[in-house]
């Protein structure tokens, strides 16, 4: 009878990972240290970019490549502000910040390659495109552009593109798709909101 339960055991564990889309060695790594979501945390409140003054305080597991090794998308209570992070155990980069301006996609994996997205209308006729390329789970490539009227500019990792050569990139690349969440994560900020209690920061 023992054996009988090991072997249904070892079964349905096979099976569970043929769902999941098979090798654990290519499954999401282990849940994100208290120290990777404190980095995770500095990393957006740091950034350059538009972004929430609330904590980052909901996440959840999403593969943008389709290798099998999930980046981390996390969003504040409201969910009106998010970040997305590729994670591993030695590589640790914010893809980018999503807002309720502009609101973050994603596209087919392609080619080993995935992406991930966002755009929106950035003033007047204006509208703001960003494009982060991933593979392997680390970013290989970002490229922005601004669009005004039919004009384009764009960069590809620094380096500046025409109006032909930003079109060409973007039609190259597979149709955009919503990203659609699944159930939140949710972390324990009680240390978080003790060291950044404003009224306490104001009281020193």
């Amino acid at each position: 009878m023992k054996k009988l339960l090991i072997s249904a055991a070892l079964l349905s564990a096979a099976l569970l990972l043929a769902a999941c889309g098979g090798n654990p060695a290519r499954q999401a790594p282990q849940t994100p240290s208290a120290e990777d979501f404190e980095t995770m945390q500095g990393l957006y409140e740091e950034s350059d970019e538009d972004h929430g003054w609330k904590p980052l305080c909901k996440w959840q597991y999403v593969d943008l490549d389709g290798d099998g090794i999930n980046e981390v998308w996390m969003r504040d209570m409201a969910e009106e502000y998010g970040a997305f992070y590729a994670v591993s155990d030695d590589y640790l980069a914010m893809i980018g910040i999503e807002t309720d301006r502009f609101k973050a996609y994603t596209r087919e994996p392609q080619d080993g390659k995935g992406w991930w997205c966002k755009g929106g209308p950035a003033g007047g006729p204006s509208y703001y495109t960003e494009i982060i390329t991933l593979r392997n789970s680390r970013i290989t490539d970002r490229y922005y552009q601004m669009q005004v009227y039919d004009d384009i500019e764009g960069t590809l990792n620094g380096e500046d593109l025409d109006d032909a050569a930003c079109r060409a990139y973007v039609e190259a690349l597979p149709e955009g798709k919503e990203l659609e969440p699944g159930e939140w994560n949710i972390l324990d900020l009680t240390d978080y909101d003790r060291v950044h209690d404003p009224i306490a920061e104001d009281a020193e």
